[in-house]
C-alpha cells in the first residue's frame, strides 16, 4: 500500500499573483531610486559636500593610504594622508571634492578626493571596545583581523585576504547564512533553558519552538544592525525572516521564488544592493544549494552534508573566479574546512567570551603557513553566461546537474596551459 505525502502549497497560487508581487516591488524600487536621485541632488548642489562618514576601512594599496567612508545615503573611497594613523572605526569631518560623481556612481560606490577636518577621537564604540578585546587575546594580528572579521564584520587585513584566497574560505570570514545558522542553533540552546522554567509556571499553553524563534530572530536582527549590515548578512537575515514567515504559514519552504522574494525585497530596502559583489556570491550560493536540495533531498543526511559542501564548492568556481583569478591547490581543502567550521566558530566565540580566544592560534599558525603555486584562472564572459543558464534548465532537468558539474571542473583546463 502507497502513502501519499502531502506536499506543502507554493508562496504564489497564479501567475497573476506573481505578476502582482513583482508590479509591487517595482514601484516601491522606482520610489526609493527616486528618493535617492534627491538625496543626489542635494549631494552635487555644490562643487563640494561637508559630512560626518564612518571609516568601513583604512588599507594601503599600490602604496597608497586608501580610506572606505560611509555616510548616511552612499559610500565612497579617497586617498589620505600616510601618516595618518589607523583610522578604521572612527567618525570623520570630511569634505568630498563631487563634481565629477554621476548618480550611477553614487549608488554602486565612488571614488572622490577630498579633505580631512575632522575627527572625534574621543568616541567610542561598544564595536571597537570589543575589537580591542579581542586584539588582547591574540599576539598576530592576522588571528585578531580574523576574528573581527568573523565576529563584528570588520574588514579583512590585507594578510587575511590573501589568506582566505589561498583556501578559498572567504565564505567563512563573511558573515551569510551558515553563520547565522549556527548563531540561532547556540541561541535557541540559551533560551531553551531560561524559557522553558517560566513557560512551566506562567503561560504552558504557548509554543516554545515558536516563541524561541521569535526571540532569536529579535536578538539577530540587532546584532545586524550592530555589525553595520553588512551585504551577506542583510541577505541571509532577510532570507530567515522570508523562510521563518513561509514555514510559520505552512507553506514550502525551500523554493527559488523564495529567493527571489528576498532578493526583490534587498533591492527595495538598498537599490545600491544590485552592485554588491558579496550579495551576488551569496545569492548564488544559496542558488546551489536550493538547487541540490531539489534534486538530492532523497540522500542520508550524512551523504546530504558531505556531499553538498562539494556541490557547492565545485558549482562556485566559475562564478567565483570570474572576478578573482587566483586559484592554489589549497583550496581543494575549502569544502572540508567548512565542514570543520561548523564545530570552530561556536567553540572560537565561548573561548572569546571567556579571555581564552588565542587557543586556536597555533592550530591557524599551522594551517596558514602551509604554502602552494599559485595559478591565475580566469572564467570567460561567454562561459560564464553558458554556464548559468545551464544551471537554470537544471532546476528542471535533473540531468543539467552533472552536466553544469562537468562545465565548472572544465575551468581547471587553464592550469594546464600555462
Amino acid at each position: 500500500m502507497s502513502v501519499c505525502q502531502l506536499s506543502r502549497p507554493s508562496l504564489f497560487n497564479s501567475n497573476k499573483e506573481r505578476l502582482l508581487t513583482l508590479g509591487v516591488f517595482f514601484f516601491l524600487f522606482l520610489l526609493h531610486i527616486t528618493w535617492n536621485y534627491h538625496k543626489y541632488l542635494d549631494f552635487t548642489k555644490f562643487d563640494d559636500y561637508i559630512c560626518d562618514a564612518q571609516v568601513q576601512n583604512h588599507y594601503i594599496k599600490n602604496g597608497r593610504s586608501i580610506l572606505k567612508l560611509q555616510v548616511d545615503n552612499f559610500t565612497f573611497f579617497t586617498k589620505a594622508s600616510s601618516s595618518l594613523r589607523l583610522l578604521q572605526g572612527k567618525r570623520v569631518s570630511v569634505r568630498i571634492f563631487n563634481s565629477n560623481v554621476t548618480f550611477l556612481d553614487y549608488l554602486r560606490g565612488f571614488y572622490a578626493p577630498s579633505h580631512l577636518l575632522g575627527l572625534y577621537s574621543n568616541e567610542t564604540s561598544i564595536r571597537s571596545e570589543i575589537a580591542n578585546a579581542i586584539d588582547s587575546q591574540h599576539s598576530k594580528k592576522l588571528f585578531s583581523s580574523l576574528y573581527k572579521t568573523l565576529f563584528l564584520a570588520l574588514p579583512a587585513s590585507p594578510e587575511l585576504r590573501e589568506v582566505l584566497t589561498t583556501f578559498s574560505i572567504a565564505h567563512l570570514a563573511a558573515l551569510s547564512g551558515f553563520h547565522l545558522g549556527l548563531l540561532v542553533f547556540m541561541l535557541h540552546l540559551i533560551f531553551v533553558l531560561i524559557y522553558k522554567f517560566f513557560q512551566q509556571r506562567y503561560f504552558p499553553w504557548r509554543s516554545r519552538n515558536k516563541d524561541i524563534m521569535y526571540l532569536s530572530l529579535i536578538t539577530l536582527s540587532f546584532y545586524v544592525a550592530f555589525t553595520d549590515f553588512p551585504p551577506s548578512l542583510l541577505r541571509a537575515f532577510t532570507m530567515m525572516l522570508v523562510g521563518w514567515f513561509i514555514y510559520d504559514r505552512g507553506l514550502e519552504l525551500f523554493s527559488f521564488e523564495n529567493l527571489i522574494v528576498t532578493i526583490l525585497i534587498l533591492f527595495v530596502i538598498s537599490p545600491s544592493l544590485v552592485f554588491s559583489i558579496a550579495l551576488w556570491f551569496s545569492v548564488a550560493g544559496v542558488f546551489y544549494i536550493l538547487l541540490f536540495l531539489r534534486h538530492f533531498s532523497y540522500l542520508h543526511k550524512a551523504w546530504q552534508f558531505l556531499f553538498l559542501h562539494l556541490w557547492i564548492f565545485i558549482l562556485m568556481i566559475p562564478v567565483v573566479h570570474f572576478i578573482f583569478e587566483e586559484f592554489t591547490f589549497l583550496q581543494l581543502l575549502s569544502p572540508f574546512l567548512s565542514m570543520l567550521f561548523i564545530l570552530f566558530y561556536p567553540l572560537a566565540l565561548f573561548f572569546h567570551l571567556v579571555g581564552y580566544g588565542g587557543l586556536f592560534d597555533m592550530l591557524l599558525n599551522n594551517l596558514f603557513s602551509m604554502r602552494a603555486e599559485t595559478y591565475l584562472i580566469h572564467t570567460p564572459i561567454w562561459f560564464l553566461i553558458l554556464f548559468l543558464f545551464s544551471s537554470f534548465l537544471a532546476i528542471k532537468y535533473k540531468f543539467m546537474n552533472f552536466v553544469i558539474l562537468v562545465f565548472a571542473i572544465s575551468i581547471f583546463y587553464q592550469i594546464g596551459l600555462m
